[in-house]
């Protein structure tokens, strides 16, 4: 057995346990049911892949005795399994964007017909003696009808950049940062699969795609695990983790930047009178039209939930005056665009209605004080705003 064989074998037995352990985790840590589905299914094909690749060069080195009808089957099946694992990839990212189209069977049946068509064609082929394959002289036959092939699973690949692109290049950095990872696995593997057909057709078997491939896939779980830390469960919006990250980055610049804390007014009265899962749909609520109104006026703020029903956010400004028109301008966007109140009847059976809004308080972000000092502060504008309301209200 030559070298050569050994070193293929043993990074596609490394490369499939590592998929095993990442599918283990997989099962018993994903929180989203088609995150959960279409991983665990990109990891099987990949396994299936690294077997089939084991079985292939076990064939092309006569270990498995070797001919032309060998050779064409295992490339049949290991042309089924990468178009298959394209094809899963797609569906992943589709799921990781929430995308309705996952969820409708009539667009999945037009992504899942492309593979299925190719996959028939390409048995039929083989049948007919057509398809390409290594001769006894290490010799692709019929070069043109691979490529063709392979345009299936570039296909899809390429259908997950542009729809990652296209659906993320408008909203905030916090979102778009979820998903750009997603687009590094694809471009990993055009990388690698050129250097590897580079390197076949120089004469040397080395999996390098196996490698490209078990890289990119780890580096999009690690993105999966920071996002669990970095991601509030609930609300979508950022950690206290991810904050005092984002702290230490502006600690090194020197910005005019404002913090801003936001309160849902009479929160305690609605986890009280309605309850608290009740409380946690005026949580959701608020928290995205709170995202939405900042980055409405600047996409790439960086909002944060504090903690309760408080969450923080920041934004550099040249003038408090600029300051003053920014809050007035998220508080008026949620209190315009919530369209969650809360009512319950009263004595005479007519309703009594909640309505949800926000009251902002806010302080100058300086290097001299700590986090708690300034969320004191903000804190401390934000109650006297909120007494001076029911003041008014009152009068």
């Amino acid at each position: 057995m030559n070298q050569e064989l050994i070193y293929f074998l043993a990074i596609n037995i490394v490369c499939s346990l590592v998929f095993l352990y990442l599918l283990f985790k997989t099962i018993t840590g994903f929180d989203s049911a088609n995150q959960k589905l279409y991983f665990s299914l990109v990891l099987i094909s990949h396994i299936v892949y690294f077997i089939v690749s084991a079985i292939w060069i076990l064939i092309y080195n006569d270990i498995i005795p070797r001919s032309k009808e060998s050779m064409r089957g295992i490339d049949i099946l290991m042309y089924i399994v990468v178009s298959y694992t394209a094809y899963f990839w797609c569906l992943l990212t589709e799921a990781n964007q929430d995308s309705k189209i996952i969820k409708r069977k009539d667009i999945m049946f037009y992504m899942t017909a492309p593979i299925l068509v190719y996959s028939v064609f390409y048995t039929i082929a083989a049948s007919l003696d057509f398809s390409y394959y290594i001769d006894n002289n290490n010799q692709i036959q019929n070069l043109g009808f691979y490529i063709v092939l392979m345009t299936l699973p570039g296909f899809y690949m390429i259908y997950c950049v542009i729809s990652v692109y296209i659906k993320t290049r408008k909203k905030a950095f916090m979102f778009r940062r979820k998903m750009y990872h997603q687009i590094a696995y694809p471009l990993i593997l055009f990388v690698t699969g050129i250097a590897q057909s580079v390197i076949w057709f120089l004469g040397y078997k080395y999996p390098i795609l196996a490698v490209g491939s078990t890289f990119g896939v780890i580096l999009v779980y690690i993105n999966h695990l920071e996002d669990l830390i970095s991601s509030d469960s609930l609300t979508g919006l950022y950690t206290r983790y991810k904050l005092n990250n984002f702290i230490r980055r502006k600690l090194r610049k020197k910005e005019d930047v404002y913090m801003f804390i936001s309160d849902i007014d009479n929160f305690k009265g609605i986890n009280d009178t309605y309850g608290h899962s009740e409380g946690d749909k005026a949580l959701i609520e608020v928290s995205k039209i709170v995202a939405e109104a900042a980055h409405n006026y600047d996409k790439d703020i960086f909002v944060a939930r504090f903690g309760g029903d408080e969450f923080l956010f920041f934004e550099s400004f040249n003038s408090e005056e600029d300051v003053l028109k920014f809050v007035d301008l998220v508080e008026n966007y949620i209190r315009e665009n919530s369209h969650l109140d809360f009512c319950k009847k009263i004595e005479d059976d007519s309703l009594e209605c909640l309505n949800v809004s926000v009251t902002i308080g806010y302080t100058k972000f300086t290097r001299d004080k700590s986090l708690p000092d300034m969320v004191s502060e903000a804190d401390k504008m934000l109650y006297e705003k909120k007494k001076e309301r029911k003041n008014a209200a009152h009068e």
